[in-house]
């Protein structure tokens, strides 16, 4: 499970998808180690990263597949209300994705209200669809009212890659507005933050080096 999520995190996507369904379906191979397998949230916690995974792929019917299997665990088992609200969101993602911004937004709020109260990372990046989602509806006055949410939000639990989406969102409002110069400074701000994102690959990769000699 560690792996696959590093491996994620390292961008190599298919090998991800690979690690985790492993770690779903993972049996001890000794009467002892048997019934070795994941708790619900574990389980929960590896459909999500799949169906992010697929996401990324651009494979969006294995993405749903997935988040749903997570969301249904979320539900019946696990019983999480942040997850809950987390995988509703990471759904609305897909929606985004594929241009359904009415289906997408229902999902996204839902997330971003539930994750205020438990991870304002998280709220931050949900938002920030929001706003992208208002942005190319053409309400660039909603859109950036928004985004600024979302970046006071990340300002007080800072994740780089969250950050590199809050700034080319801005970036991508003040041109629309005609604003050049505020549209250029929030591209040098993503530049600056999406280098460290790459980084941050980078040592991911090292780490899974690491993790398969120990292993």
């Amino acid at each position: 499970l560690r792996l696959g999520d590093l491996l994620y995190k390292a961008r190599d996507y298919e090998e991800a998808i690979a690690n985790e369904r492993k770690a779903i379906l993972y049996k001890g191979k000794t009467p002892e180690t048997l019934s070795d397998s994941l708790e619900d949230y574990w389980k929960m916690n590896a459909w999500n990263t799949l169906g992010l995974a697929y996401k990324r792929l651009g494979m969006y019917d294995s993405a749903f597949a997935a988040l749903n299997t997570a969301l249904n665990l979320a539900n019946q088992k696990v019983h999480n209300t942040f997850w809950q609200g987390l995988i509703q969101g990471n759904r609305g993602d897909v929606f985004f994705l594929q241009g359904q911004y009415d289906s997408a937004e229902v999902l996204l709020r839902i997330d971003y209200e539930r994750s205020l109260d438990f991870e304002l990372a998280n709220a931050s990046l949900s938002l920030a669809r929001l706003a992208q989602i208002a942005n190319n509806k053409g309400e660039q006055t909603k859109a950036l009212a928004m985004m600024r949410e979302a970046k006071a939000l990340t300002e007080k639990a800072p994740v780089d890659y969250f950050r590199a989406e809050i700034y080319a969102g801005l970036a991508a409002i003040y041109k629309n507005l005609g604003n050049a110069d505020s549209a250029y400074h929030y591209m040098q701000q993503f530049i600056e933050v999406h280098d460290r994102v790459e980084q941050l690959a980078e040592r991911n990769k090292a780490e899974i080096v690491s993790l398969l000699m120990a292993n």
